[in-house]
């Protein structure tokens, strides 16, 4: 909307300093002249961009301190990269390309090898007009940990899915796990790597479980943790219900 108003107070000054002449005087700087609505738009959206998102944060992290995260909002490179060092080798895997610089926030509950691990991340592709941003939401459960159906899951070899678009897998079928033991999944999910880990972690109740996540969720499981990603950033309600729905379907895992 900010973005909108901009290019219409852009035309409208245009409209405005041609019709009183100024134009003519001014020649060429006309142009600059006019883009000046939408410079003063696109700064007064990021500011609002960045307070928006701080108020977001700061709802989450009233949130995560109620349910027992210890959380750390702003970290700097320490902080990320202390934070990050359990988990730095899955992050390639999760798709998040500037690895633990990328940390937003994170949140860790309970103590040493076994606690749990929730953080946000955030990239950036591309330059100029063609500028992406990415964002992920990430909650990490290491092998062992008490909310894990099957505890030892996450020692087996590496096996993941993702619920995406149809443009988007395109682009991963050459990587699909072609196997009839996930035929009834085809439809919403792609699945790659090892087999009889993804056997072992779709039971019917979590298939059954799985018909509730959201277009963008994907599962890691392997190297010693069991990961589920959102590709976006939470409300609090939102990551309330992301939390509820994530750790009902690891508990589901065989024992």
């Amino acid at each position: 909307m900010i973005g909108l108003l901009g290019v219409a107070a852009q035309l409208g000054t245009m409209f405005l300093l041609s019709w009183s002449g100024v134009s003519e005087r001014l020649g060429w700087g006309i142009l600059l002249l006019g883009a000046i609505p939408m410079i003063l738009a696109l700064i007064f959206g990021a500011w609002m961009l960045r307070r928006l998102n701080r108020q977001r944060v700061g709802v989450v992290a009233t949130l995560l301190g109620g349910m027992g995260f210890r959380l750390t909002v702003n970290p700097g490179s320490v902080e990320q990269n202390e934070f990050g060092a359990p988990i730095s080798h899955l992050l390639p895997a999760l798709g998040l390309r500037t690895g633990t610089a990328g940390i937003q926030w994170f949140g860790i509950r309970g103590q040493g090898p076994t606690a749990l691990r929730l953080f946000e991340h955030e990239f950036v592709v591309g330059s100029g007009k063609s500028t992406q941003v990415h964002h992920n939401t990430v909650v990490a459960w290491p092998a062992g940990h008490a909310e894990l159906g099957d505890p030892t899951l996450a020692m087996s070899p590496w096996f993941a899915l993702a619920r995406m678009s149809w443009l988007m897998r395109r682009t991963m079928r050459d990587q699909e796990l072609k196997d009839a033991e996930f035929a009834d999944l085809a439809k919403d999910w792609c699945v790659w790597g090892d087999a009889g880990t993804g056997a072992r972690f779709l039971t019917p109740a979590v298939r059954t479980q799985l018909q509730e996540s959201p277009r963008g969720e994907a599962w890691y499981v392997g190297a010693g943790w069991v990961c589920c990603a959102f590709n976006g950033t939470l409300t609090a309600k939102n990551l309330e219900r992301f939390l509820a729905h994530t750790r009902d379907l690891v508990a589901l895992g065989r024992r």
